[in-house]
């Protein structure tokens, strides 16, 4: 059958010799000339990828004739269905406590069809949140958006947030809880059972204190989460409290503990008062504008706001970052440096000595301390780091030129960041550097960690993991955690598993879950109890919008209250304030384990301070409609500088040579899924990954150099020429697969090349090769844990890589709905063109064969001319560039104190559009799943991508901007349906 559509064909098209013999150059970006492509296929310009680019449909895009494939889409298109209402679910029931509409006037009762808004937050595994608005009709939530009166979202949201509603009604999730004697005599239970259950078997502990009994916890920031803790401490105070998380690091607290005698997040303030305030921001391996950093939301924003320049006289940042892989952030830097994970220690501790021994910063009396500390550390010399870049970052985080030939020294103008895979002495001297540069409490400002957000999820585990070898935990309890598939390999922690009494509490059904004695359904965020601190911390509630799907269903609160307090099945709330005539009516009882009363208990004992009943439910019903806590904000810390201690830590680094070929430098790092637990969302996994583009899997990631070099390249792939006859322009693109070693402990995994990558350096990405996620996750990709330890949990050195003799199809939508050359969508100049030329009036040009004129603006004229074939467009949006100074007796427009310019159809009314500054796109994605999201646009699976078939309404093409394969540059795109 063809590819092509019947009513197209009218000649044959050119065969791929032919099309390989009509070479062309790459397109050239309008603006400042740079090559732009968006993968090595393109680079190489073969006849099989002119071949593949310029049909109608790609090859095997009328294949959809097989019921394997119609299963496999109504396989993932589970919780799509269900979302839609299509499914059989249990009846939408009301919650059993009032919650509180965002809307200014409650509802009497519900209309059909007409949403209400309801504000609530999401918990981020491993601290920090999202304030939200869920919008709900009928009683079921089927829309997240982010709270606008929530500072750390300000009406903004992620990827993970907009899939959440997609987890709640996965028909994978664990249903009812199981009781397991022993592996493979699954009994069905209730929560009944268990109540009985354990209140029989804790009480063998209260004579012990809790010696032998152990609860691993998720790591997650919340006031009610640490009342509840405290209540199992008083009950079993000998027993083991292990706060933990797959994909957090310990560096950044320990970094914080030693440069300022306490853990500590840092809170960035890149802009101020519509000024910029971070001029210059250097990043050392963090990615602060994807999602897996808990404040990505609030430094997008503040990123953004340096980087929108609407006036040729306003500033912009410039942003430096040293990375290995190639990150959201990377892709945003004006200068980038690809640098083994290993070596940027070394980078630390170069631009840390030529800081300290700048004339300006010499003053300072920390600078000397610290200057003798970095001066004592050998770095190994390399051509990897380059001095001259090292000495023009440090010159430009000192001073600037001040426009008269002279300099001026920058103070509190500046920021350094480290990011989780390095060790706490980078991050304790980014903190010292930011000191000395008069940074704290300009551009960064500190929050105090809670005690379990502190806690060490390597140490802890570690410490865990050692008690179960020696059978001294008789029960391990744990909640929303999956350590049998993501604990360190090295701790045969899955083995020591079946030593002991084991219960689960989990939302979504994990390897945990099917290996405890007791597994329990656990409650979603939609439809429970809870509070969550974010990372600037402000303190939010959590309200159900729903009755538990499967009830019952507990949350982690309610699920350790029964665990603390079995005997108190029943008790009454707290009575009103005797005389207090505002005072509401005495609530009825409720359960020991009700998360209404948790929350509203560890509110009281937080605010303090003897408050009354009817001022404390005044609070309460402000904080579920606003959605924000005000009473437990934590106020933002200065804290001093202990220079000794720094230089106590840097002392202790060792740095190594660059890596090899043979000696491979490996670096984890979170992707799409997190740490596993969103597998099975499919709206998650068809997401194109920064970079590759790749969907449904987690290849592992190589230079092109590196993987030519040790044979891990497509076939006929040659660095030298660009590129390939066929590289992934295949209709199942085939990725070579490696044994990668790594202390003794080995993975296959496929291994898909990148550019802009660190070379002889490896990046796994967690989270994938799943067993029991779901119908959506099982099977997806590779599970790279078993060569992650306790001591490499980030990064390693020392790995090699070997060929395997099999292949792996790999599905990326790098190439695909390419526009033949056509680059005019793609216009980029620098800051001096923008300041030289951007204020000039539009200019009138006529277009040479269509006889047509048309106005065309500093941006437009950049296309050489290409945008002045298209019919004019009257002007009936608001044109931020095309905008005249205020006339005598016109009303202002906006805010800027600017008018339309005269004529223009938008003085004569307001009209309504939307534009997309792509100064301040990072290229996350998120617009992408609010949109499948919003109008629940189908997934099609890992094969009917690779055909071409995404469904995707909003897709975000990136590009790369280079003329090799190394130190790139990139545009993002994003594309919508019209």
């Amino acid at each position: 059958m063809s590819d092509q559509c019947p009513s197209s064909v009218k000649e044959a098209k050119p065969g791929k010799a032919a099309l390989a013999a009509t070479t062309r150059d790459l397109p050239r970006l309008a603006g400042t000339n740079a090559r732009v492509w968006r993968s090595l296929d393109e680079v190489a310009d073969t006849g099989e990828f002119r071949d593949w680019i310029e049909r109608e449909f790609p090859r095997g895009a009328s294949e959809f004739n097989d019921q394997s494939s119609r299963r496999t889409f109504l396989k993932i298109m589970g919780a799509s269905v269900a979302l839609a209402g299509a499914a059989t679910l249990p009846g939408c029931r009301r919650p059993d406590h009032k919650i509180m509409p965002y809307s200014a006037k409650a509802p009497e009762d519900t209309i059909p069809g007409k949403p209400t808004l309801y504000a609530t937050a999401m918990p981020i595994p491993g601290g920090g949140a999202e304030g939200l608005l869920v919008e709900t009709h009928e009683g079921r939530p089927t829309k997240v958006e982010g709270n606008p009166l929530h500072p750390n979202n300000r009406g903004k949201s992620t990827v993970w947030s907009q899939a959440g509603v997609l987890d709640l009604y996965d028909p994978d999730r664990l249903k009812f809880p199981t009781y397991r004697p022993r592996p493979g005599d699954d009994r069905l239970a209730s929560w009944d059972d268990f109540k009985v259950w354990s209140k029989d078997h804790l009480q063998t502990f209260d004579s012990t204190r809790g010696k032998g009994l152990a609860f691993l916890v998720q790591k997650r920031t919340s006031p009610s989460l640490d009342f509840v803790r405290d209540r199992i401490k008083t009950r079993f105070p000998q027993a083991m409290w292990v706060p933990y998380s797959a994909a957090d690091s310990d560096g950044a607290a320990r970094g914080t503990q030693a440069a300022f005698g306490g853990p500590m997040r840092d809170v960035l303030t890149m802009s101020g008062s519509g000024k910029v305030a971070a001029k210059v921001i250097v990043s050392l391996d963090r990615d602060f504008l994807e999602q897996t950093d808990p404040a990505c939301l609030p430094n997008s924003r503040e990123f953004a706001a340096t980087r929108r320049s609407l006036t040729v006289k306003d500033e912009m940042s410039r942003l430096y970052v040293v990375e290995s892989t190639y990150s959201i952030t990377g892709a945003a830097a004006d200068h980038r440096l690809r640098l083994a994970p290993s070596r940027i220690p070394a980078f630390a501790v170069m631009l840390a000595r030529a800081v300290l021994e700048n004339e300006k910063v010499r003053g300072n009396p920390d600078a000397g301390t610290l200057a003798q500390a970095v001066r004592e550390v050998a770095t190994p010399v390399g051509e990897d780091i380059p001095q001259k870049f090292v000495d023009a970052v440090a010159e430009d985080l000192i001073a600037e030129s001040d426009g008269h030939g002279g300099s001026r020294t920058r103070t509190g103008e500046t920021l350094i960041l480290a990011g989780p895979s390095q060790p706490p002495a980078v991050h304790a001297l980014c903190h010292a550097l930011n000191a000395v540069l008069g940074n704290i409490g300009k551009t960064v400002r500190y929050v105090p960690m809670r005690a379990d957000e502190a806690a060490s999820s390597a140490e802890g585990i570690r410490a865990l993991a050692g008690a179960m070898a020696a059978h001294e935990v008789k029960t391990l309890v744990c909640v929303n955690v999956n350590p049998v598939y993501d604990a360190p390999a090295d701790l045969d922690f899955a083995k020591h598993f079946g030593h002991c009494t084991t219960v689960c509490l989990s939302v979504e059904n994990t390897e945990t879950a099917a290996a405890a004695n007791w597994s329990l359904n656990g409650a979603h965020f939609l439809e429970s109890w809870g509070d969550a601190e974010s990372w600037d911390g402000t303190v939010a509630p959590i309200q159900p919008m729903i009755a538990p799907l499967y009830d019952p269903a507990r949350s982690d609160i309610e699920f350790l209250a029964i665990l603390a307090d079995p005997e108190a099945a029943i008790v009454k709330s707290t009575p009103p304030v005797t005389g207090d005539a505002t005072a509401p009516a005495p609530p009825k009882a409720q359960r020991a384990d009700d998360g209404h009363r948790i929350v509203q208990e560890a509110w009281r004992v937080a605010i303090g301070g003897g408050i009354g009943a009817a001022a404390f439910e005044k609070k309460w019903r402000r904080a579920l409609h606003d959605g924000v806590v005000a009473d437990l904000a934590k106020a933002p810390a200065t804290p001093k500088l202990n220079a000794g201690a720094v230089a106590a830590e840097v002392s202790k680094l060792s740095l190594g040579a660059p890596p090899t070929e043979q000696s491979l430098d490996v670096a984890f790092v979170v992707g799409r899924t997190h740490d596993g637990r969103y597998a099975n969302n499919a709206w998650v996994q068809e997401l194109p990954q920064t970079g590759t583009r790749v969907v449904w899997d987690n290849p592992a990631l190589m230079s092109p150099k590196t993987a030519e070099k040790l044979g891990l390249a497509p076939q006929r792939f040659s660095s030298e020429k660009g590129g390939a006859e066929d590289i992934y322009t295949q209709k199942y693109p085939e990725a070579r697969v490696a044994k990668f070693t790594l202390g003794g402990r080995s993975v296959d995994v496929a291994v898909w090349i990148m550019p802009g990558m660190a070379d002889n350096t490896v990046i796994f990405q967690l989270g994938y090769g799943r067993q029991h996620a779901g119908r959506v996750g099982d099977g997806v990709g590779f599970n790279v844990n078993p060569i992650r330890t306790t001591e490499a949990r980030w990064m390693s050195r020392g790995a090699t890589a070997t060929k395997v003799a099999r292949t792996y199809p790999i599905s990326s939508t790098q190439n695909h709905w390419s526009l033949e050359g056509r680059t005019a969508l793609l216009r980029q100049v620098d800051l001096v063109a923008w300041q030289k030329y951007g204020a000039e009036p539009p200019v009138e040009e006529r277009d040479r064969l269509y006889g047509t004129t048309k106005k065309l603006n500093f941006a437009e004229r950049v296309s050489h001319g290409e945008l002045t074939h298209t019919p004019p467009n009257l002007n009936i949006y608001p044109h931020p560039y095309n905008k005249g100074e205020p006339k005598p007796g016109e009303k202002y427009m906006d805010g800027r104190g600017l008018t339309p310019e005269p004529g223009s159809e938008y003085a004569k009314g307001p009209q309504w559009g939307m534009s997309i500054d792509l100064s301040t796109c990072t290229g996350c994605g998120a617009c992408t799943t609010a949109c499948q999201a919003e109008n629940n646009i189908p997934v099609i699976g890992k094969k009917e991508v690779a055909k071409g078939r995404e469904m995707s309404w909003i897709r975000v093409d990136r590009y790369f901007v280079s003329d090799d394969h190394g130190e790139l540059g990139n545009i993002n795109e994003p594309t919508q349906m019209l």
